[in-house]
């Protein structure tokens, strides 16, 4: 229905991507546009201050809902200049991509759940989204990968010693 306000008419000068962009085009010929060509434009962060700070992967049941209903990951910045989180990735574990845009302030939390809607219900504020698939409550491994796919963090946990048992089907994460 006619021409987004915010796109940009192309002058045939270079473009010059700062941060990771999902760039969309298309083109105008005879009054007949195109189909939208789109291409994600990977400019690599230096992803050192991103950490996967909490998972609970064996939550607590409430009286009419399992518990795998609960989980949730949380990442933290620990660094001191926001990253763009495009792109980023879970991709072993449960699964999820960081949309365009994202950016993880200084010092700031992410959290990803199970769903969206239930975790809000429990802890009294709403998650960035809802990731594909579930932690095993026996454990598993957890990667986190840039755009391009190289591993950020990782981690595996347990339900068996080191991890806490109260981390097992206890309420805590």
């Amino acid at each position: 229905n006619g021409i987004d306000p915010t796109s940009v008419k192309y002058s045939n000068s270079p473009l010059t991507f700062n941060s990771t962009t999902l760039l969309k085009a298309r083109t105008l010929a005879k009054g007949i546009w195109s189909p939208v060509h789109e291409i994600m434009i990977i400019v690599l962060d230096d992803y050192k201050d991103l950490k996967i700070t909490e998972i609970h992967y064996h939550p607590s049941p409430d009286r009419n809902t399992d518990g795998d209903n609960f989980e949730f990951i949380e990442l933290k910045n620990i660094g001191a200049r926001p990253l763009n989180m495009t792109g980023v990735s879970f991709d072993m574990g449960i699964f999820y991509t960081f949309k365009s845009g994202v950016i993880l302030d200084p010092g700031k939390f992410i959290v990803l759940a199970s769903s969206a809607e239930l975790f809000t219900r429990r802890y009294k504020f709403s998650p960035l989204g809802d990731y594909n698939g579930q932690l095993k409550n026996s454990g598993e491994t957890v990667r986190l990968t840039d755009a391009s796919g190289d591993s950020i963090d990782s981690l595996t946990y347990s339900d068996t010693l080191p991890w806490p048992k109260e981390a097992d089907g206890k309420g805590y994460s």
